[in-house]
C-alpha cells in the first residue's frame, strides 16, 4: 500500500514538473519568425459635429408616420422596419453597432436624452406592441411566432421600465446603512 502511494506521489510530482525527460534536448528549437499578416484598412472614424438644438417631433404625427410605415407588412418586413425605427431613434447605438452606412446617416448626432424624447420613444414602442399583436400567432410559422413572442416580451419590458423612470435612487450605496 505504501509503495502504491509512493508511486502515485512520484508520478504526480513528475507530471506536475513537466515530466522527467531532462528537459534539455540536443537539437535546438527552431526559431519562429513572425510573418506579417495583412491588416484590413480601418474604416474612417465617425466624426460627430456640434450637437444641434433638439427639436422634438409632434408625437401624434410621429406615431401616425410609424403606423403608416408598418401597417400591412408581412411579419419579417415588419420586424426589419420596426428595428430600423427603434434603432434610428438612438444615433449613438447605430454608431456603436457600426451601422452608420446601412442607416444612411451622413452626419449622425448624439442621442437626445431628454425625458420628453424618452417618453416619445416609449409611445413608439407601445404602438409597435399594438401592431405586433395584430399578427395572428396561429397563422405564423413557428420561427415567426417565437420572434413575435420575443419582440413583444422585449418591448413590454422596455415599456414597464419607463414606469420607473422618475424614481430617484442615491448615486452611491453601501452596506453600511441607508443611504450610505
Amino acid at each position: 500500500m505504501r509503495e502504491a502511494l509512493a508511486l502515485c506521489l512520484a508520478m504526480g510530482l513528475l507530471v506536475a514538473c513537466g515530466g522527467g525527460g531532462g528537459g534539455g534536448s540536443s537539437t535546438p528549437e527552431p526559431e519562429v519568425v513572425p510573418t506579417a499578416t495583412p491588416v484590413a484598412p480601418s474604416p474612417e472614424p465617425v466624426v460627430i459635429d456640434e450637437s444641434p438644438d433638439y427639436v422634438l417631433d409632434d408625437t401624434e404625427q410621429l406615431l401616425a408616420n410609424v403606423e403608416g410605415q408598418l401597417r400591412g407588412l408581412a411579419i419579417g418586413e415588419f420586424f426589419e422596419r420596426a428595428y430600423r425605427i427603434t434603432a434610428g431613434r438612438d444615433p449613438e447605438r447605430v454608431i456603436a453597432d457600426g451601422l452608420v452606412a446601412e442607416f444612411g446617416l451622413a452626419n449622425p448626432g448624439l442621442t437626445d436624452i431628454s425625458d420628453e424624447y424618452y417618453f416619445q420613444t416609449v409611445a413608439v414602442q407601445k404602438l409597435l406592441v399594438e401592431l405586433a399583436q395584430e399578427f395572428d400567432p396561429v397563422s405564423l410559422s413557428p420561427g415567426d411566432r417565437l420572434s413575435r413572442q420575443v419582440f413583444l416580451a422585449f418591448l413590454n419590458l422596455e415599456i414597464e421600465w419607463s414606469e420607473y423612470r422618475d424614481f430617484q435612487y442615491p448615486a452611491t450605496y453601501g452596506f453600511w446603512g441607508w443611504p450610505g
